[in-house]
């Protein structure tokens, strides 16, 4: 049969008496076969009709893949072709498909079917409307609405164009001749679905087979995508088609009733959420396409930290790591060890015993303290830092620093006062050296700080029992000096902070863009085809890498430029809980929402570092106060009446509140030392178990 000359109507004339059953529904294979016989003899008017569409949106998604890789992306007229893209896709879908149906109809060419189906365009994209409307608004009423809206309303293009019947016409039309036969419909439909799906799902598993490549699989799936368009859906069309002239035939000689106004409201309802539905995917478009661009990489460069090569033997990391594995503590008597640490108990016995068993331990220490450096080796090249760095376990220095505690005391209690508080002045530098380790992270940072503390609290607590000359104790003031400094260390580990955050981000930002390799999806604990992955590439506003990487650089550099400032001088963002202030709507419709909510999480964590670097601070300072004060008392038998008295003899200035930059509070009535806080409130001073929590940080002088 010749293509040019072939018309359904005649086909179907002759074909109908031998095979047609007035009451019944065709049986699938029947209309498989019927429907393959008109594809086949049509295919290639078909293919030229719903090759329009389908050629434009690939042209275009050829030039937006070749736009991605340049600058352009990050401009407005990125965005313009995009707009053209969509819109003149989907102009080009709603005019061809009444065009490839005008050409069941009356056999006509590509460019004659593309001439009538333009005539009757307005009438199609509002039955399109109300059909698309009408459906979503169902499925969002529980679901089962919306496949009975699916299933009576799926005649109604058909009818549009052979029955030339319009809007809520056609759909109720097609809802009459769906009428009695909705299971058989709804079979035929599906088991259509369930063949080309398992065929796509062939089609796609030996396209994709031994793809690593998740990009690449992407854009093989696409233009799989775009050929499965071209040769499936006209072959879909002319099976709804075959439904629809069997139940047409089947009920010729019935006529529908004309939908009366009352029956049209009743579809109201669903509309509407329909119309909801419709206008936020719309929303998200609009806003994809013209808020979904990113900004410019930007230059970070201030923040990065280059690579160092510290040998082992100037390494005291190694040494400290050898002694916490070298400790000698029965796990029955920890508490006590902790207890006797804290000068809370004393065992003499145990104490003697720690100290004989730990000798071993206490040659590393004195060894490591030797060294120049502290630095955790896997983190001496910062670019190379990503999720799959180790961290060591930091709690043996601080079993170390307890140990030395203990044997501190136990040196006092043999009246060997110098040789306690040399041990208690090299733990602080210990935790010193590991403040300053050239390359830092938070949790090392963080476990310097507590062994420092640890340390500095034994010396106060020592004074009242120290026997020591004021010139000796004097030195003592001097070399603590060396402890204050602590901001080149902070400024380089909030550095590395943002590096190790910048490692991991360009790794999902890998993952989002499908240029990461399933095994280090993997490693991410991130699916292959992750529902979150796949949105996130879709919704571009919700997330943009460039402009969260401006954000956490903007929040880093903040940080460090207070590090080296007064608790009264620092400008610190305020951090707010952003879904809590945010409706599930707003956050929607937030540009860059996951960046920000990101960066909200992200800064949580360093909520009170400033403050632990000022109270550390006012720690040293006070603690050299407590020195000075006990040698002048040393040497003239009482307390000064004011700081002053100490300088130049025992201070070489009075110190300053690292909280409000002014000088430290002194109150020989109230025997105490004090700070203001972060209140930046002067109360008078405050008591308490822990000076660290009080309100004015306060030290007694207890001599």
């Amino acid at each position: 049969m010749d293509n040019q000359n072939f018309s359904y109507s005649d086909y179907s004339k002759k074909s109908y008496s031998e095979i047609f059953f007035p009451e019944k529904l065709k049986p699938i294979t029947q209309l498989l076969k019927e429907s393959w016989k008109i594809y086949r003899l049509k295919f290639k008017i078909l293919l030229g009709i719903i090759g329009l569409p389908i050629g434009f949106s690939f042209l275009f998604w050829i030039l937006t893949c070749f736009l991605t890789n340049t600058s352009i992306k990050y401009s407005v007229w990125f965005s313009v072709i995009n707009a053209i893209s969509y819109l003149g896709s989907f102009f080009l879908w709603l005019w061809a498909i009444p065009s490839l149906l005008y050409n069941l109809k009356e056999n006509t060419g590509i460019k004659e079917s593309y001439k009538r189906g333009f005539k009757i365009l307005g009438p199609y994209i509002w039955a399109y409307f109300l059909l698309t409307t009408i459906i979503a608004g169902g499925f969002l009423l529980f679901i089962i609405p919306g496949i009975l809206f699916s299933i009576w309303f799926s005649l109604a293009i058909f009818i549009l164009v052979f029955e030339e019947r319009k809007g809520f016409n056609a759909l109720f039309r097609s809802k009459y001749l769906v009428k009695g036969k909705f299971w058989g419909v709804l079979g035929r439909f599906l088991l259509l679905g369930l063949i080309i799906g398992l065929g796509l799902f062939l089609v796609f598993i030996f396209g994709l087979f031994g793809i690593e490549n998740k990009q690449t699989e992407s854009q093989i799936s696409e233009v799989i995508g775009y050929f499965i368009q071209l040769f499936i859906l006209p072959f879909f069309l002319i099976y709804g088609f075959l439904i629809y002239n069997n139940l047409k035939k089947i009920k010729a000689e019935t006529l529908s009733e004309k939908p009366t106004r009352n029956k049209k409201i009743k579809y109201v309802i669903p509309g509407i959420f329909g119309i909801l539905i419709i206008g936020l995917l719309f929303s998200f478009f609009l806003l994809n396409i013209f808020w979904g661009r990113d900004i410019h990489p930007i230059d970070d460069s201030d923040l990065w930290l280059s690579k160092i090569e510290i040998p082992k033997e100037e390494n005291a990391f190694y040494l400290l790591n050898q002694a916490s594995e070298k400790i000698y503590l029965p796990k029955e008597k920890l508490e006590l060890f902790i207890k006797m640490a804290k000068g809370e108990k004393w065992d003499s016995e145990f104490a003697k015993e720690l100290i004989e068993s730990n000798k071993e331990v206490f040659s590393y220490f004195e060894k490591a303290l030797k060294l120049p450096y502290f630095q955790i080796p896997d983190w001496q090249d910062p670019k190379a830092i990503g999720d799959e760095a180790s961290f060591p376990n930091m709690l043996g220095l601080r079993d170390i620093t307890y140990l030395n505690s203990i044997k501190a005391s136990y040196l006092l209690t043999q009246g060997k006062d110098k040789e306690a508080l040399d041990l208690i002045v090299k733990t602080i530098k210990m935790g010193q050296i590991i403040e300053d380790s050239p390359r830092p992270i938070l949790s090392s940072y963080l476990e310097s700080m507590a062994i420092k503390e640890i340390g500095l609290q034994r010396l106060r607590t020592m004074m009242p029992n120290i026997n020591l000359s004021p010139e000796v104790l004097k030195n003592y003031v001097t070399t603590l000096n060396q402890f204050e400094a602590n901001e080149q260390g902070l400024m380089r580990m909030m550095k590395m902070e943002y590096i190790i955050f910048s490692n991991v981000k360009s790794k999902f930002d890998a993952a989002i863009a499908g240029k990461l390799p399933k095994k280090e999806l993997e490693k991410l604990g991130i699916e292959e085809n992750s529902l979150e992955i796949k949105t996130s590439t879709k919704l571009n506003y919700l997330y943009k890498p460039n402009q969260t990487q401006q954000i956490f650089a903007e929040y880093y550099r903040n940080l460090v430029n207070n590090a080296n400032k007064d608790y009264s001088e620092m400008k610190l963002p305020e951090i707010k809980p952003f879904l809590a202030s945010y409706s599930k709507i707003k956050t929607l419709f937030t540009e860059n929402v996951v960046g920000k909510i990101l960066r909200n999480s992200v800064a949580v964590r360093w909520i009170g570092i400033f403050e632990e670097k000022c109270l550390e601070d006012f720690s040293v300072k006070g603690t050299q106060s407590l020195i000075a004060i006990k040698a002048y008392k040393t040497k003239t038998g009482k307390i000064p009446p004011s700081l002053g008295e100490l300088v130049p003899e025992y201070l070489s200035e009075i110190p300053k509140d690292p909280f409000n930059g002014k000088l430290i509070k002194y109150s020989p009535e109230k025997r105490i030392i004090y700070s203001v806080g972060k209140d930046l409130k002067d109360s008078g001073g405050s008591e308490g178990e822990s000076w660290q929590i009080m309100e004015d940080p306060t030290f007694k002088i207890e001599f």
